[in-house]
């Protein structure tokens, strides 16, 4: 029982090894926040078609120390990335934060924006310019 936990994630790795090599390409997605206490956290998925279907697993979600630079988080990548055949990748999307750009840049992957992030921003954009009673009484209602 006591090496139940290591043996379970030696053998879903070995899969996820297997799965991986027999795809023909490989999506990333990755984006950080900070938690309600103040702590840094990254997440990697990888998403490909195997057997026929749209598979998505979570390579890391980790506590990021250190400050959140390009070059900081591009450092991450490769500790995370190690079992994926690098030209497999076709894109790795990320929000549009300046400094999740560099990381993939940095990193020698395609990167595209995140579109429901970009909708976000701008929606929230257009709602801070307008000036309408309207938005104004919901705004009232809803913050406490």
């Amino acid at each position: 029982m006591r090496n139940h936990l290591p043996n379970l994630y030696a053998e879903e790795r070995k899969k996820l090894k297997e799965e991986l090599s027999s795809t023909d390409w490989i999506a990333l997605t990755t984006d950080m926040w900070i938690s309600r206490n103040n702590a840094a956290f990254v997440n990697i998925s990888v998403h490909s078609i195997y057997q026929g279907k749209l598979t998505t697993k979570i390579l890391d979600c980790s506590q990021f120390s250190g400050c959140h630079t390009g070059s900081n988080i591009a450092a991450r990548l490769p500790q995370v990335l190690e079992y994926i055949v690098r030209e497999k990748v076709v894109a790795v999307t990320t929000d549009n934060a300046a400094n999740a750009k560099k990381a993939v840049k940095e990193a020698s992957f395609p990167q595209i924006g995140c579109f429901a992030h970009t909708i976000n921003l701008s929606s929230v954009d257009v709602l801070e310019r307008a000036n309408l009673p309207e938005l104004e009484e919901v705004r009232a209602r809803i913050l406490f």
